[in-house]
């Protein structure tokens, strides 16, 4: 599935699946050693994912150089050449069409 994301979505460079409970934050399918390397800042600092796992189901920044909800990351991925995220929740319930 990362793989099939990160060859098929434009601009995209890298994808991955963590999986994020209380005591739990783990990597699956990373598609290059950058998501990896996302995956452990966000891990110690916050960032898109924890949001998207908890307090929204999508959570999107197009350009990090001007995002202020989690400095650290931000400070982080711009330093590893990050330039736009895109976190969302995969469910195992399908979701229900907007009627």
């Amino acid at each position: 599935m990362t793989t099939a994301a990160a060859v098929t979505i434009a601009g995209v460079e890298c994808a991955d699946i963590v999986l994020i409970g209380k005591d739990t934050f783990e990597a699956h399918g990373a598609t290059s050693s950058l998501s990896g390397e996302l995956g452990r800042i966000q891990r110690d600092a916050g960032g898109p994912c924890i949001d998207a796992a908890g307090v929204t189901s999508v959570v999107y920044s197009s350009d990090v150089r001007s995002e202020r909800r989690w400095p650290q990351f931000t400070e982080e991925a711009l330093l590893v050449g990050v330039g736009s995220v895109l976190s969302f929740q995969l469910t195992p319930e399908p979701i229900s069409p907007v009627r």
